[in-house]
Formats: structure tokens, C-alpha cells, sequence
């Protein structure tokens, strides 16, 4: 299964740990994580393993203005206390770029905590 971007997603079920590219018919879907693709499985399933992240809260809606929001990838929480915002991204749309821009301008508050992850090395280099 792939999406708009041409990424194989993939499905983690939360509590088994499984997971596919193809959600069974039958599957309970609050059982199910959807990552729309492999880089963004990866990050997060890197991040539930790191030793000094407390949580990691995934898909998390922000407003950017009256009626505009941004679904941003994660929100990770460390044993220390400092909020992080991640966005997973190998493939930059049109709309992605706009919604950058947008948070950069309309809230400061979350763009300086927010890490934009190519690739994976780049996990090592977050301010945790």
C-alpha cells in the first residue's frame, strides 16, 4: 500500500507490536497506529525506545490560525520535562512548505521547538 507521496506506509499494532503495509478488514482500529510512511514508522519507533523520552504523542494537531491547523508527526515529552516538536519528512509538497512558513511566522512558540528528521542519523543530534 502506498500513499500520495509513493511511500509504503506501514501499520504498528500497539499492542502486540506487529506490523504491516496492509490493515486486515477486521482490525480494530484504535488498536492500530497509521504511519503514511517507513521514515515516519522508524523516527517514532526510535523515539519509544530512546531512554530519555518520557512520552511520544503521535499526529498532533496545532492551530496556525483561525481555521488552518498542522497534524505534526510527534510531540515527544523527555523525563526532563522539555517539550519537542518532530516532523518526519522526505517528501516536500507544496502544502508542507506553506504550513512551515506558516508556523514560523504565526507561532514562534512551536517552531523553536520543532525538528524537521530526513533521515534517521539525524535523530542523534536532538537537543534532549
Amino acid at each position: 500500500m502506498t500513499n500520495k507521496y509513493s511511500a509504503k506506509c506501514v501499520w504498528l499494532h500497539t499492542l502486540t507490536g506487529l506490523t504491516t503495509a496492509h490493515l486486515p478488514l477486521d482490525a480494530i482500529k484504535p488498536d492500530w497506529l497509521y504511519f503514511p510512511s517507513r521514515l515516519e514508522f522508524k523516527v517514532y519507533d526510535l523515539l519509544k525506545c530512546h531512554d530519555k523520552i518520557a512520552t511520544v504523542r503521535t499526529h498532533y494537531v496545532i492551530t496556525l490560525c483561525e481555521g488552518i491547523t498542522w497534524c505534526i508527526d510527534f510531540l515527544i515529552t523527555t523525563k526532563s520535562g522539555k517539550e519537542l516538536y518532530i516532523e518526519a519528512k522526505g517528501c516536500e509538497t507544496q502544502l508542507y512548505k506553506a504550513k512551515f512558513k506558516m508556523c514560523k511566522a504565526l507561532r514562534p512558540d512551536v517552531f523553536e521547538k520543532l525538528h524537521i528528521i530526513k533521515t534517521i542519523n539525524q535523530l542523534k543530534h536532538l537537543p534532549l
